[in-house]
């Protein structure tokens, strides 16, 4: 049961998914980290990619970010599913190749096992993470 209902009075209007009107949570727990944002209402969590400058391209304090929101999720147990959000243009444009570039050869490698290691834990979760793409 729903501590709070789902009403138009608790969700906004996102964007159109396949003719699809998505709506997205407002008034729930928020934690804001440098590159997401992890919003939790009742059974349901969204995370919010937040670097629309470069489409959302990750790099490795968005892999940092990504792994402690999904850490935060894992251990609540209210929370029985994830939407993964990139916003109405893009959901994510993949690795961020100038932070790639600047990286040294040890340091992407750490960034690449810390990626493997988030995406490995989002697929063992028996949370279904969605995600919710949008572009074009």
């Amino acid at each position: 049961t729903l501590s709070t209902p789902i009403t138009s009075n608790n969700f906004v209007p996102g964007t159109k998914l396949f003719g699809t009107e998505l709506f997205f949570m407002k008034g729930g727990v928020g934690l804001e980290f440098p590159t997401l944002a992890l919003e939790k209402l009742d059974y349901l969590a969204t995370i919010t990619f937040n670097r629309p400058e470069v489409m959302n391209a990750s790099n490795a304090q968005s892999i940092t970010d990504l792994a402690a929101a999904v850490n935060d999720i894992e251990a609540d147990a209210a929370i029985k599913v994830v939407i993964i959000w990139g916003g109405p243009k893009v959901f994510a444009a993949g690795g961020d190749i100038k932070s790639m570039t600047e990286a040294s050869p040890l340091d992407a490698e750490a960034s690449i096992a810390r990626c493997h290691a988030v995406h490995d834990k989002i697929a063992a979760s028996s949370k279904p993470y969605v995600a919710a793409i949008a572009g074009r």
